[in-house]
């Protein structure tokens, strides 16, 4: 947890509107399809783009070491090329989001977070047995 009650704050701060704004657009870019999904994508590159300020000038949201927000929404780096390649859209690239990107990478090198990781193809099967059920039971 950061020290100072600024960068606290700060951090409480963006990890609420990861989760807030950031896991709801996923979770319909996951489960819709069509102009649904297509907004969900759009409303999901908006919070990331939104996001990146956090990061600006730093390595990690912590600066060069991974802290709370790191953390917090650490999730994003290994589920969100998964969610991706699942639903076949991209939200997260150079274009858009050119610091989350690189993020995303330095995070998953980190050797704790490397070792606790499940396989990500047994992962991504899953995940797309868990959309198609999740499709199949849209009205």
């Amino acid at each position: 947890m950061p020290k100072d009650p600024y960068d606290l704050a700060q951090a409480r701060f963006w990890a609420k509107f990861a989760d807030d704004k950031g896991t709801m657009s996923l979770l319909h870019v996951f489960s819709k399809e069509g102009e649904v999904q297509q907004k969900a994508v759009e409303e999901a590159r908006e919070v990331f783009k939104t996001l990146e300020q956090a990061l600006e000038g730093k390595k990690f949201f912590g600066g060069n070491c991974i802290n709370y927000l790191d953390l917090a929404i650490g999730w994003y780096a290994f589920w969100l090329p998964i969610i991706e390649e699942t639903a076949n859209v991209s939200m997260v690239d150079d274009a858009n989001a050119p610091l989350l990107k690189a993020w995303l990478g330095r995070f998953l090198e980190v050797d704790v977070i490397k070792s606790i990781l499940p396989p990500r193809d047994k992962t991504s099967e899953m995940s797309k047995i868990r959309r198609n059920q999740l499709l199949s039971n849209m009205p």
